[in-house]
């Protein structure tokens, strides 16, 4: 006579199991993704951050499902203490503290994506955006890849799986 053993499976029980272990994997997967594009992202700027506030200012986050699941800045703290930002008039002077407002949006983000995965990149010192979108001095044009050579890579190597966008939003002083 054989012995036999039956395993009888709740479909949703089971079924709830297996996606809540891919779903933590995938999260998992996807914040080693983003601390290493980060990293790209930050080496791959063309412009040379004396102040390291734009460089302290850049982030990741991972949400599943509408919750923070990670978030992380680039290196460790460098900028200058007190740094100002003068690019409106010598009148007007903005406090700039990089890691400070990557910490502060990391922390207000609302994320768009409630039913899967949403990353997030940014560099959210005032300056970055006037970078990314160009100005004239002097009569010549400059213009500066902050986040866009990467969104671009990025876009390529993620977009047959989801949707990639990139947003520059100046701030007004």
């Amino acid at each position: 006579m054989a012995t036999k053993t039956t395993f009888k499976f709740n479909g949703k029980a089971f079924g709830k199991a297996i996606y809540n272990r891919i779903a933590e994997e995938q999260t998992a997967r996807l914040i080693a993704y983003a601390e290493e594009e980060l990293v790209r992202i930050v080496e791959s700027k063309k412009f040379d951050d004396r102040t390291y506030n734009l460089s302290d200012s850049y982030f990741w986050c991972v949400f599943f499902q509408g919750k923070r699941k990670g978030f992380g800045t680039y290196g460790r703290k460098k900028a200058r203490k007190n740094s100002l930002l003068h690019e409106y008039t010598p009148m007007i002077s903005v406090k700039v503290n990089g890691r400070a407002l990557a910490n502060e949006f990391g922390k207000s983000y609302e994320p768009q994506e409630r039913q899967g995965w949403e990353i997030v990149f940014g560099a959210v010192a005032p300056y970055g955006a006037y970078l990314e979108e160009g100005f004239i001095f002097h009569g010549k044009r400059y213009q500066f890849d902050v986040m866009s050579q990467r969104y671009d890579h990025i876009k390529n190597a993620l977009s047959p799986l989801c949707k990639v966008t990139l947003e520059i939003h100046t701030p007004k002083y």
